[in-house]
Protein backbone atom coordinates (compact mmCIF):
# COMPACT_ATOMS: atom_id res chain seq x y z
CA UNK A 1 0.00 0.00 0.00
CA UNK A 2 1.32 3.47 -0.92
CA UNK A 3 2.24 5.75 1.64
CA UNK A 4 0.22 8.80 1.89
CA UNK A 5 2.24 12.82 2.97
CA UNK A 6 0.49 14.73 5.57
CA UNK A 7 1.47 17.66 3.26
CA UNK A 8 -0.15 16.07 0.03
CA UNK A 9 -3.03 14.54 1.83
CA UNK A 10 -4.07 18.03 3.33
CA UNK A 11 -3.94 19.51 -0.44
CA UNK A 12 -5.96 16.68 -1.65
CA UNK A 13 -8.65 16.96 1.62
CA UNK A 14 -9.09 20.61 0.92
CA UNK A 15 -9.57 20.39 -2.95
CA UNK A 16 -12.21 18.12 -2.40
CA UNK A 17 -13.90 20.43 0.11
CA UNK A 18 -13.26 23.35 -2.69
CA UNK A 19 -14.77 21.46 -4.96
CA UNK A 20 -18.00 21.08 -2.80
CA UNK A 21 -17.72 24.97 -1.98
CA UNK A 22 -16.09 25.13 0.72
CA UNK A 23 -13.87 28.02 1.71
CA UNK A 24 -10.95 28.59 3.40
CA UNK A 25 -11.29 30.77 7.28
CA UNK A 26 -8.70 32.01 8.96
CA UNK A 27 -8.48 29.43 11.48
CA UNK A 28 -5.54 26.70 10.33
CA UNK A 29 -6.68 24.21 7.81
CA UNK A 30 -10.74 25.04 8.55
CA UNK A 31 -13.07 25.26 5.81
CA UNK A 32 -16.61 26.59 6.34
CA UNK A 33 -19.83 25.87 3.92
CA UNK A 34 -23.01 24.34 4.12
CA UNK A 35 -24.70 21.04 4.34
CA UNK A 36 -28.10 20.40 2.72
CA UNK A 37 -29.99 19.04 5.73
CA UNK A 38 -33.80 18.17 4.32
CA UNK A 39 -33.56 20.71 2.33
CA UNK A 40 -32.43 23.03 4.05
CA UNK A 41 -28.70 24.49 3.77
CA UNK A 42 -27.01 24.35 7.75
CA UNK A 43 -23.59 26.42 8.07
CA UNK A 44 -20.63 23.48 9.11
CA UNK A 45 -16.80 23.96 9.59
CA UNK A 46 -14.67 21.55 8.86
CA UNK A 47 -11.23 20.61 9.76
CA UNK A 48 -8.55 18.12 8.88
CA UNK A 49 -6.59 17.34 12.31
CA UNK A 50 -2.86 17.15 12.14
CA UNK A 51 -2.84 13.44 11.44
CA UNK A 52 -5.09 13.35 8.50
CA UNK A 53 -5.75 11.61 6.49
CA UNK A 54 -4.85 8.75 9.68
CA UNK A 55 -7.68 10.76 12.12
CA UNK A 56 -10.70 12.07 10.51
CA UNK A 57 -11.85 15.23 9.16
CA UNK A 58 -13.89 17.33 12.04
CA UNK A 59 -17.18 18.56 11.33
CA UNK A 60 -18.63 21.33 13.64
CA UNK A 61 -22.05 22.38 13.73
CA UNK A 62 -23.61 25.69 15.62
CA UNK A 63 -25.86 23.45 18.06
CA UNK A 64 -27.91 26.91 18.98
CA UNK A 65 -29.08 26.99 15.42
CA UNK A 66 -30.34 23.42 15.39
CA UNK A 67 -33.67 24.41 17.02
CA UNK A 68 -33.34 21.07 19.20
CA UNK A 69 -30.83 18.39 21.08
CA UNK A 70 -29.94 15.84 19.13
CA UNK A 71 -27.79 12.64 19.42
CA UNK A 72 -23.94 12.46 17.93
CA UNK A 73 -23.26 16.01 18.69
CA UNK A 74 -21.09 17.10 21.08
CA UNK A 75 -20.97 20.11 23.63
CA UNK A 76 -18.48 21.56 21.19
CA UNK A 77 -20.44 21.28 18.03
CA UNK A 78 -18.76 18.67 16.91
CA UNK A 79 -20.53 15.76 14.77
CA UNK A 80 -19.36 12.33 16.00
CA UNK A 81 -18.98 10.85 12.48
CA UNK A 82 -17.68 7.24 13.68
CA UNK A 83 -16.79 5.45 16.55
CA UNK A 84 -12.80 5.97 17.15
CA UNK A 85 -12.43 2.04 18.47
CA UNK A 86 -11.10 -0.30 15.97
CA UNK A 87 -11.80 2.37 12.85
CA UNK A 88 -10.09 1.38 10.00
CA UNK A 89 -9.08 4.09 7.90
CA UNK A 90 -7.92 4.20 4.23
CA UNK A 91 -5.09 6.97 4.13
CA UNK A 92 -4.34 6.47 0.45
CA UNK A 93 -7.59 8.43 -0.34
CA UNK A 94 -7.92 11.77 1.55
CA UNK A 95 -10.65 13.19 -0.82
CA UNK A 96 -12.82 10.61 -0.02
CA UNK A 97 -12.55 10.54 3.23
CA UNK A 98 -13.25 13.92 3.43
CA UNK A 99 -16.30 13.71 1.36
CA UNK A 100 -17.02 10.43 2.94
CA UNK A 101 -17.06 12.04 6.42
CA UNK A 102 -19.59 15.41 4.74
CA UNK A 103 -22.16 12.67 4.11
CA UNK A 104 -21.80 11.07 7.30
CA UNK A 105 -22.15 14.21 9.27
CA UNK A 106 -25.49 15.22 6.73
CA UNK A 107 -27.17 11.78 7.48
CA UNK A 108 -26.63 12.00 11.13
CA UNK A 109 -27.82 15.40 11.44
CA UNK A 110 -30.76 14.89 9.37
CA UNK A 111 -31.80 11.78 11.25
CA UNK A 112 -31.26 14.21 14.50
CA UNK A 113 -33.58 16.98 13.07
CA UNK A 114 -36.31 14.55 12.30
CA UNK A 115 -36.14 12.79 15.27
CA UNK A 116 -35.10 9.26 13.94
CA UNK A 117 -32.54 8.50 16.11
CA UNK A 118 -33.97 10.18 19.27
CA UNK A 119 -33.63 6.54 21.24
CA UNK A 120 -29.72 7.28 20.86
CA UNK A 121 -29.76 9.88 23.53
CA UNK A 122 -30.27 7.92 26.25
CA UNK A 123 -27.19 5.70 25.23
CA UNK A 124 -25.48 8.89 25.19
CA UNK A 125 -26.64 9.75 28.71
CA UNK A 126 -23.62 10.47 30.10
CA UNK A 127 -21.56 12.35 27.23
CA UNK A 128 -24.90 15.06 27.50
CA UNK A 129 -24.49 15.08 31.27
CA UNK A 130 -20.69 15.53 31.50
CA UNK A 131 -19.70 17.69 34.30
CA UNK A 132 -18.10 21.35 33.48
CA UNK A 133 -15.94 21.04 36.33
CA UNK A 134 -14.62 17.55 35.15
CA UNK A 135 -15.41 16.00 39.02
CA UNK A 136 -15.90 12.49 39.21
CA UNK A 137 -17.66 10.18 41.37
CA UNK A 138 -16.17 6.65 41.10
CA UNK A 139 -19.21 4.29 42.26
CA UNK A 140 -18.92 0.65 43.64
CA UNK A 141 -22.97 0.43 44.26
CA UNK A 142 -24.77 -1.93 42.69
CA UNK A 143 -26.96 0.73 40.08
CA UNK A 144 -29.65 -2.01 39.32
CA UNK A 145 -30.92 -2.39 42.66
CA UNK A 146 -34.11 -0.69 44.30
CA UNK A 147 -33.93 2.93 44.76
CA UNK A 148 -32.01 3.29 48.57
CA UNK A 149 -29.57 4.79 50.83
CA UNK A 150 -25.79 4.72 50.25
CA UNK A 151 -22.88 6.31 50.95
CA UNK A 152 -19.97 8.61 49.75
CA UNK A 153 -17.51 10.14 50.65
CA UNK A 154 -14.75 12.82 49.15
CA UNK A 155 -11.47 11.84 47.93
CA UNK A 156 -7.95 13.44 49.22
CA UNK A 157 -6.30 15.09 45.98
CA UNK A 158 -3.95 13.10 43.89
CA UNK A 159 -6.73 10.77 41.95
CA UNK A 160 -7.15 13.12 38.78
CA UNK A 161 -10.51 13.80 38.55
CA UNK A 162 -12.08 11.09 41.28
CA UNK A 163 -13.61 13.75 43.39
CA UNK A 164 -15.80 11.26 45.40
CA UNK A 165 -16.15 7.81 45.57
CA UNK A 166 -20.00 5.48 46.63
CA UNK A 167 -20.14 2.21 48.25
CA UNK A 168 -23.56 0.01 49.21
CA UNK A 169 -22.02 1.18 53.09
CA UNK A 170 -19.65 3.61 55.16
CA UNK A 171 -18.56 0.01 56.33
CA UNK A 172 -18.12 -0.97 52.86
CA UNK A 173 -17.22 2.28 51.05
CA UNK A 174 -14.17 2.65 53.62
CA UNK A 175 -12.91 -1.07 52.88
CA UNK A 176 -12.79 -0.46 49.33
CA UNK A 177 -10.93 2.70 49.44
CA UNK A 178 -8.28 1.20 51.79
CA UNK A 179 -7.67 -1.17 49.22
CA UNK A 180 -7.68 0.82 46.07
CA UNK A 181 -5.02 3.43 47.97
CA UNK A 182 -7.62 6.36 48.34
CA UNK A 183 -7.80 8.58 50.89
CA UNK A 184 -11.33 9.45 52.17
CA UNK A 185 -12.99 12.82 53.99
CA UNK A 186 -15.89 12.10 56.31
CA UNK A 187 -18.24 9.56 54.88
CA UNK A 188 -21.48 11.00 54.27
CA UNK A 189 -24.95 9.58 53.25
CA UNK A 190 -26.47 9.80 49.46
CA UNK A 191 -29.29 7.93 47.58
CA UNK A 192 -29.19 6.20 44.57
CA UNK A 193 -32.01 6.43 42.77
CA UNK A 194 -33.11 3.80 40.13
CA UNK A 195 -35.17 5.62 37.69
CA UNK A 196 -37.87 2.93 36.30
CA UNK A 197 -37.44 4.29 32.68
CA UNK A 198 -34.91 5.75 30.51
CA UNK A 199 -35.54 9.77 30.45
CA UNK A 200 -33.74 12.51 27.96
CA UNK A 201 -30.58 14.46 29.36
CA UNK A 202 -30.60 18.05 29.96
CA UNK A 203 -29.44 19.88 27.62
CA UNK A 204 -25.78 21.19 27.92
CA UNK A 205 -26.19 24.80 28.82
CA UNK A 206 -29.43 23.82 31.31
CA UNK A 207 -29.20 24.37 34.81
CA UNK A 208 -29.66 20.92 36.53
CA UNK A 209 -31.12 22.37 39.77
CA UNK A 210 -33.41 20.58 42.75
CA UNK A 211 -36.47 21.32 40.69
CA UNK A 212 -35.52 18.65 38.04
CA UNK A 213 -34.52 16.31 40.43
CA UNK A 214 -37.28 16.64 42.39
CA UNK A 215 -39.53 15.73 38.77
CA UNK A 216 -37.46 12.78 38.77
CA UNK A 217 -37.91 11.42 42.23
CA UNK A 218 -41.88 12.38 42.47
CA UNK A 219 -42.05 10.78 38.82
CA UNK A 220 -39.75 7.15 38.98
CA UNK A 221 -40.48 6.59 43.52
CA UNK A 222 -43.64 4.74 44.80
CA UNK A 223 -44.82 6.55 47.80
CA UNK A 224 -43.27 4.50 50.74
CA UNK A 225 -39.19 5.84 48.67
CA UNK A 226 -40.46 8.74 48.53
CA UNK A 227 -41.48 9.91 51.68
CA UNK A 228 -38.61 8.45 52.91
CA UNK A 229 -36.49 10.32 50.65
CA UNK A 230 -38.21 13.72 51.54
CA UNK A 231 -37.44 13.01 54.96
CA UNK A 232 -33.26 12.60 54.44
CA UNK A 233 -33.49 16.11 51.92
CA UNK A 234 -34.68 18.21 54.62
CA UNK A 235 -33.81 15.71 57.42
CA UNK A 236 -30.47 18.76 58.08
CA UNK A 237 -28.18 17.17 55.45
CA UNK A 238 -25.10 19.55 55.16
CA UNK A 239 -24.51 18.10 51.32
CA UNK A 240 -26.92 16.59 49.29
CA UNK A 241 -25.99 13.89 46.77
CA UNK A 242 -27.86 11.64 44.28
CA UNK A 243 -26.91 9.04 41.76
CA UNK A 244 -29.14 7.35 39.40
CA UNK A 245 -29.41 5.09 37.26
CA UNK A 246 -31.98 3.42 34.42
CA UNK A 247 -32.08 0.55 31.98
CA UNK A 248 -30.30 1.63 28.21
CA UNK A 249 -33.40 0.66 25.83
CA UNK A 250 -31.83 -2.25 23.62
CA UNK A 251 -28.81 -2.80 25.74
CA UNK A 252 -27.94 -4.95 28.90
CA UNK A 253 -25.67 -1.52 30.17
CA UNK A 254 -27.30 1.10 32.20
CA UNK A 255 -26.98 5.00 32.14
CA UNK A 256 -25.67 6.48 35.37
CA UNK A 257 -24.96 9.87 36.86
CA UNK A 258 -24.88 12.05 39.66
CA UNK A 259 -26.04 15.43 40.90
CA UNK A 260 -24.54 16.76 44.10
CA UNK A 261 -26.01 20.41 46.55
CA UNK A 262 -23.36 21.57 48.32
CA UNK A 263 -25.97 23.09 50.92
CA UNK A 264 -28.71 22.17 53.20
CA UNK A 265 -32.28 22.65 52.73
CA UNK A 266 -34.21 25.34 55.61
CA UNK A 267 -37.15 22.94 57.21
CA UNK A 268 -39.43 26.60 56.62
CA UNK A 269 -40.90 26.00 59.81
CA UNK A 270 -41.72 22.55 59.34
CA UNK A 271 -40.00 19.91 61.76
CA UNK A 272 -37.00 18.26 60.29
CA UNK A 273 -37.40 15.94 57.99
CA UNK A 274 -40.73 16.66 58.04
CA UNK A 275 -41.34 19.20 54.96
CA UNK A 276 -43.52 17.34 52.13
CA UNK A 277 -41.23 17.71 48.73
CA UNK A 278 -43.60 19.60 46.74
CA UNK A 279 -42.79 22.58 49.33
CA UNK A 280 -39.14 21.73 49.32
CA UNK A 281 -38.79 21.82 45.91
CA UNK A 282 -41.09 24.42 45.45
CA UNK A 283 -39.39 26.90 47.73
CA UNK A 284 -35.53 25.66 46.49
CA UNK A 285 -36.33 24.43 42.92
CA UNK A 286 -33.81 27.10 41.87
CA UNK A 287 -30.72 25.73 43.69
CA UNK A 288 -28.43 24.61 41.35
CA UNK A 289 -26.35 21.45 42.00
CA UNK A 290 -23.71 20.18 40.39
CA UNK A 291 -23.52 17.91 37.82
CA UNK A 292 -20.65 14.81 38.76
CA UNK A 293 -19.14 12.07 35.51
CA UNK A 294 -19.23 8.48 36.90
CA UNK A 295 -16.67 5.84 36.69
CA UNK A 296 -17.93 2.27 37.27
CA UNK A 297 -16.16 -0.27 39.47
CA UNK A 298 -18.52 -2.51 40.39
CA UNK A 299 -18.33 -5.93 39.48
CA UNK A 300 -21.75 -6.17 37.04
CA UNK A 301 -19.88 -3.30 35.06
CA UNK A 302 -16.30 -4.47 35.14
CA UNK A 303 -17.56 -8.35 33.99
CA UNK A 304 -19.57 -7.05 30.89
CA UNK A 305 -15.58 -5.72 30.09
CA UNK A 306 -14.60 -9.51 29.32
CA UNK A 307 -16.86 -10.14 26.70
CA UNK A 308 -17.78 -13.70 28.14
CA UNK A 309 -21.34 -14.46 28.49
CA UNK A 310 -20.92 -16.86 31.52
CA UNK A 311 -21.03 -15.46 35.05
CA UNK A 312 -18.29 -16.70 37.31
CA UNK A 313 -19.09 -14.38 40.09
CA UNK A 314 -20.83 -17.04 42.51
CA UNK A 315 -18.36 -19.41 41.75
CA UNK A 316 -15.31 -20.24 44.47
CA UNK A 317 -11.86 -21.90 43.55
CA UNK A 318 -9.22 -22.74 45.98
CA UNK A 319 -5.55 -22.51 44.90
CA UNK A 320 -3.23 -24.67 46.75
CA UNK A 321 0.38 -23.32 45.73
CA UNK A 322 0.92 -19.14 45.49
CA UNK A 323 4.37 -19.31 43.67
CA UNK A 324 5.24 -17.89 40.35
CA UNK A 325 2.43 -20.79 38.66
CA UNK A 326 -0.28 -19.88 41.20
CA UNK A 327 0.14 -16.65 41.44
CA UNK A 328 -0.13 -15.56 37.85
CA UNK A 329 -3.23 -18.44 38.06
CA UNK A 330 -4.85 -16.24 41.00
CA UNK A 331 -4.58 -12.95 39.26
CA UNK A 332 -6.38 -14.40 35.88
CA UNK A 333 -9.15 -16.05 38.06
CA UNK A 334 -9.87 -12.53 39.43
CA UNK A 335 -9.64 -10.49 36.32
CA UNK A 336 -11.72 -13.67 34.51
CA UNK A 337 -14.96 -12.55 37.47
CA UNK A 338 -14.33 -14.88 39.71
CA UNK A 339 -16.21 -14.16 42.78
CA UNK A 340 -14.26 -16.12 45.70
CA UNK A 341 -10.97 -17.66 45.88
CA UNK A 342 -8.89 -19.40 48.88
CA UNK A 343 -5.42 -19.00 48.20
CA UNK A 344 -2.48 -21.98 50.47
CA UNK A 345 0.93 -21.33 50.56
CA UNK A 346 3.17 -21.80 53.57
CA UNK A 347 6.34 -19.79 51.93
CA UNK A 348 7.19 -16.12 52.05
CA UNK A 349 8.37 -13.91 48.75
CA UNK A 350 12.11 -14.26 48.50
CA UNK A 351 13.72 -11.62 46.47
CA UNK A 352 15.14 -14.39 43.73
CA UNK A 353 11.64 -14.83 43.24
CA UNK A 354 10.78 -12.08 42.02
CA UNK A 355 11.62 -11.59 38.86
CA UNK A 356 9.14 -14.38 37.76
CA UNK A 357 6.25 -13.94 40.61
CA UNK A 358 3.17 -11.68 39.74
CA UNK A 359 3.73 -9.95 43.07
CA UNK A 360 7.36 -8.22 42.43
CA UNK A 361 10.25 -7.21 44.88
CA UNK A 362 8.15 -4.86 46.66
CA UNK A 363 6.50 -8.03 48.54
CA UNK A 364 9.76 -9.84 49.51
CA UNK A 365 9.34 -11.42 53.01
CA UNK A 366 5.65 -10.89 52.97
CA UNK A 367 3.38 -14.07 53.19
CA UNK A 368 2.97 -15.11 49.47
CA UNK A 369 -1.08 -15.78 50.20
CA UNK A 370 -1.18 -12.21 52.62
CA UNK A 371 0.49 -10.27 49.78
CA UNK A 372 -1.63 -11.69 46.62
CA UNK A 373 -4.43 -10.77 48.22
CA UNK A 374 -3.29 -7.29 48.54
CA UNK A 375 -2.64 -6.94 45.40
CA UNK A 376 -6.03 -8.38 43.76
CA UNK A 377 -8.21 -6.29 46.15
CA UNK A 378 -6.44 -3.54 45.27
CA UNK A 379 -7.29 -4.09 41.75
CA UNK A 380 -10.48 -5.53 41.96
CA UNK A 381 -12.01 -4.57 45.68
CA UNK A 382 -15.11 -7.16 45.29
CA UNK A 383 -13.49 -10.39 44.79
CA UNK A 384 -13.32 -12.26 48.19
CA UNK A 385 -10.18 -14.33 49.49
CA UNK A 386 -9.57 -16.42 52.19
CA UNK A 387 -5.85 -17.03 52.95
CA UNK A 388 -4.09 -19.35 54.82
CA UNK A 389 -0.06 -19.34 55.35
CA UNK A 390 0.37 -22.79 56.30
CA UNK A 391 0.63 -26.55 54.10
CA UNK A 392 -2.99 -28.00 53.03
CA UNK A 393 -2.26 -31.12 55.40
CA UNK A 394 -2.54 -28.69 58.37
CA UNK A 395 -5.60 -26.25 56.98
CA UNK A 396 -7.71 -29.64 55.89
CA UNK A 397 -7.12 -31.25 59.59
CA UNK A 398 -8.73 -28.39 61.11
CA UNK A 399 -11.16 -27.85 58.29
CA UNK A 400 -11.89 -31.28 56.39
CA UNK A 401 -14.77 -30.05 54.20
CA UNK A 402 -12.87 -26.39 52.57
CA UNK A 403 -12.48 -28.46 49.17
CA UNK A 404 -15.66 -29.59 49.33
CA UNK A 405 -17.39 -26.12 49.47
CA UNK A 406 -15.38 -25.08 46.49
CA UNK A 407 -16.31 -25.66 43.04
CA UNK A 408 -12.72 -26.32 41.91
CA UNK A 409 -9.37 -26.88 43.76
CA UNK A 410 -6.00 -25.77 41.44
CA UNK A 411 -2.78 -27.64 42.78
CA UNK A 412 0.22 -25.25 41.73
CA UNK A 413 2.78 -26.93 43.54
CA UNK A 414 5.01 -28.37 41.03
CA UNK A 415 5.58 -30.87 43.80
CA UNK A 416 4.25 -34.31 42.05
CA UNK A 417 4.63 -36.23 45.09
CA UNK A 418 2.63 -33.81 46.86
CA UNK A 419 -0.16 -33.84 44.50
CA UNK A 420 -0.17 -37.39 43.50
CA UNK A 421 -1.01 -37.73 47.58
CA UNK A 422 -3.60 -35.04 47.41
CA UNK A 423 -5.21 -36.13 43.84
CA UNK A 424 -6.52 -39.29 45.61
CA UNK A 425 -8.09 -37.34 48.93
CA UNK A 426 -9.73 -34.55 47.27
CA UNK A 427 -10.34 -35.75 43.86
CA UNK A 428 -13.81 -37.19 45.58
CA UNK A 429 -14.38 -33.42 47.12
CA UNK A 430 -14.34 -31.35 44.09
CA UNK A 431 -13.11 -30.92 40.95
CA UNK A 432 -9.18 -30.86 40.29
CA UNK A 433 -6.85 -29.71 37.97
CA UNK A 434 -3.01 -29.30 38.12
CA UNK A 435 -0.94 -27.22 36.70
CA UNK A 436 2.98 -27.43 36.62
CA UNK A 437 6.12 -25.97 34.07
CA UNK A 438 9.22 -28.10 33.10
CA UNK A 439 12.66 -26.75 33.36
CA UNK A 440 13.64 -23.98 31.69
CA UNK A 441 10.26 -23.27 30.28
CA UNK A 442 10.20 -25.28 27.28
CA UNK A 443 6.63 -26.98 28.26
CA UNK A 444 3.85 -27.18 30.32
CA UNK A 445 1.17 -28.44 31.27
CA UNK A 446 -2.34 -28.58 32.87
CA UNK A 447 -4.56 -31.51 34.09
CA UNK A 448 -8.07 -31.04 33.93
CA UNK A 449 -8.98 -34.42 36.52
CA UNK A 450 -12.21 -36.32 35.10
CA UNK A 451 -14.15 -36.97 38.35
CA UNK A 452 -16.37 -38.46 39.00
CA UNK A 453 -15.30 -40.77 36.12
CA UNK A 454 -11.93 -41.65 35.70
CA UNK A 455 -8.35 -39.91 34.61
CA UNK A 456 -6.48 -38.35 37.27
CA UNK A 457 -2.66 -37.02 37.67
CA UNK A 458 -1.89 -40.75 38.06
CA UNK A 459 -2.71 -41.93 34.75
CA UNK A 460 0.65 -39.63 33.66
CA UNK A 461 2.85 -42.17 35.90
CA UNK A 462 3.88 -45.25 35.32
CA UNK A 463 6.63 -47.19 36.81
CA UNK A 464 10.05 -46.84 35.32
CA UNK A 465 12.67 -49.87 36.43
CA UNK A 466 15.30 -47.55 36.24
CA UNK A 467 13.87 -44.22 37.41
CA UNK A 468 10.95 -45.08 39.43
CA UNK A 469 7.92 -43.21 38.71
CA UNK A 470 8.43 -41.71 35.07
CA UNK A 471 5.68 -39.00 33.59
CA UNK A 472 4.43 -40.06 30.74
CA UNK A 473 3.68 -36.66 29.90
CA UNK A 474 7.12 -35.25 30.18
CA UNK A 475 9.02 -33.89 27.41
CA UNK A 476 12.38 -34.53 28.50
CA UNK A 477 13.86 -38.20 29.56
CA UNK A 478 13.79 -39.41 32.60
CA UNK A 479 16.66 -39.46 34.83
CA UNK A 480 18.06 -35.87 33.96
CA UNK A 481 19.40 -33.45 36.32
CA UNK A 482 16.47 -30.31 35.96
CA UNK A 483 17.41 -28.28 38.48
CA UNK A 484 19.92 -25.19 38.29
CA UNK A 485 21.75 -23.26 41.91
CA UNK A 486 22.99 -20.04 42.43
CA UNK A 487 24.62 -19.75 46.08
CA UNK A 488 24.74 -23.89 46.46
CA UNK A 489 22.39 -26.16 47.46
CA UNK A 490 20.29 -23.48 49.32
CA UNK A 491 19.60 -21.98 45.99
CA UNK A 492 18.41 -24.93 43.98
CA UNK A 493 15.30 -24.19 41.42
CA UNK A 494 13.86 -25.45 38.85
CA UNK A 495 14.90 -22.47 36.08
CA UNK A 496 11.73 -20.77 34.28
CA UNK A 497 11.01 -17.38 33.53
CA UNK A 498 8.37 -14.83 34.01
CA UNK A 499 6.58 -15.65 30.32
CA UNK A 500 6.72 -19.26 30.78
CA UNK A 501 4.74 -18.77 34.06
CA UNK A 502 2.17 -16.24 32.75
CA UNK A 503 1.53 -18.63 30.12
CA UNK A 504 0.80 -21.66 32.26
CA UNK A 505 -1.69 -19.41 34.83
CA UNK A 506 -3.56 -18.19 31.88
CA UNK A 507 -3.46 -22.21 30.49
CA UNK A 508 -4.44 -22.91 33.92
CA UNK A 509 -7.36 -20.62 34.26
CA UNK A 510 -9.03 -21.47 30.81
CA UNK A 511 -8.97 -24.43 31.67
CA UNK A 512 -10.59 -23.57 34.87
CA UNK A 513 -13.23 -21.63 33.48
CA UNK A 514 -14.04 -24.27 30.64
CA UNK A 515 -14.79 -26.40 34.01
CA UNK A 516 -16.49 -23.99 35.82
CA UNK A 517 -19.08 -23.56 32.92
CA UNK A 518 -19.84 -26.88 32.15
CA UNK A 519 -17.79 -26.88 28.91
CA UNK A 520 -14.86 -29.70 29.78
CA UNK A 521 -16.60 -32.90 31.88
CA UNK A 522 -13.71 -35.02 30.82
CA UNK A 523 -10.18 -36.00 32.31
CA UNK A 524 -8.36 -33.52 30.01
CA UNK A 525 -4.39 -32.95 29.60
CA UNK A 526 -3.19 -29.72 27.83
CA UNK A 527 0.14 -29.67 26.92
CA UNK A 528 2.54 -26.54 24.96
CA UNK A 529 6.02 -27.10 23.47
CA UNK A 530 8.39 -23.96 23.28
CA UNK A 531 11.84 -25.22 23.37
CA UNK A 532 14.52 -22.38 23.50
CA UNK A 533 18.57 -22.23 23.23
CA UNK A 534 19.50 -22.13 26.73
CA UNK A 535 22.91 -24.04 26.70
CA UNK A 536 21.38 -25.87 29.67
CA UNK A 537 18.02 -26.60 27.94
CA UNK A 538 20.13 -27.72 24.69
CA UNK A 539 22.33 -30.47 26.77
CA UNK A 540 19.06 -32.39 27.83
CA UNK A 541 17.54 -34.87 26.12
CA UNK A 542 13.79 -34.64 24.63
CA UNK A 543 11.36 -37.39 24.93
CA UNK A 544 10.20 -38.99 22.12
CA UNK A 545 6.50 -36.94 22.95
CA UNK A 546 8.56 -34.06 22.19
CA UNK A 547 9.97 -35.09 19.17
CA UNK A 548 6.21 -35.80 17.59
CA UNK A 549 5.13 -32.17 18.52
CA UNK A 550 6.74 -29.07 16.52
CA UNK A 551 7.82 -25.63 18.27
CA UNK A 552 5.04 -23.61 19.33
CA UNK A 553 2.93 -26.42 19.45
CA UNK A 554 -0.09 -27.12 21.53
CA UNK A 555 -2.18 -30.03 22.10
CA UNK A 556 -5.09 -31.52 24.20
CA UNK A 557 -5.83 -35.71 24.87
CA UNK A 558 -8.23 -37.13 26.65
CA UNK A 559 -6.92 -39.57 29.81
CA UNK A 560 -9.14 -42.33 30.82
CA UNK A 561 -7.60 -45.68 31.41
CA UNK A 562 -4.18 -47.42 32.76
CA UNK A 563 -4.29 -46.12 36.03
CA UNK A 564 -4.72 -48.14 39.54
CA UNK A 565 -5.87 -45.06 41.16
CA UNK A 566 -8.98 -43.59 39.61
CA UNK A 567 -9.91 -47.11 37.91
CA UNK A 568 -10.03 -48.75 41.34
Amino acid sequence: MKQVGVDSAVIEGGAALAALGFNVTAQPLTWEGELNIGGSPTPVLVSLPRGFPYDLPVVKVDRTKLGRQIPHVERSGKVCIASSNGLLLDATRPASLVREALLRAQNILFKGLQGENAGDLQQEFSAYWASSAGRTVLTFCDVKGNSREVAIAETAKGRGSIAFVAGESADELRTTAERIGLRIGAVEPAWLIRLKTPVMPPPFEAETNLRYVGTLIRKHLDDASRITVERWLTGGQTRLTFLFSFPINNSHGDAVFAWRLSSSLPSDGFRIGRVPLGIAVGRNGRKRGERLDIQRGDADFLEARTGSSASYRGKRVLIVGCGAVGGYLAMCLADSGIGHLTLVDDDQLRSENAIRHVLGLAHVGRPKVEALRTVIQSRLPHVSLDVHGTRLEEVLDKDPGLARRHDLVALATGDHTFELRMSESLRAESRLIHVWLEAHGIAGHVLADGHPEIGCLGCLFDADDVHGLRCKASFYEPGQDFSAAVGGCAGTFTPFGSLDAQRAGIEAARVTLRILAGELKNSTLVSWFEPNAAPQSAKLALSARARQMSPGGRTEVTQHAGCPRCAR
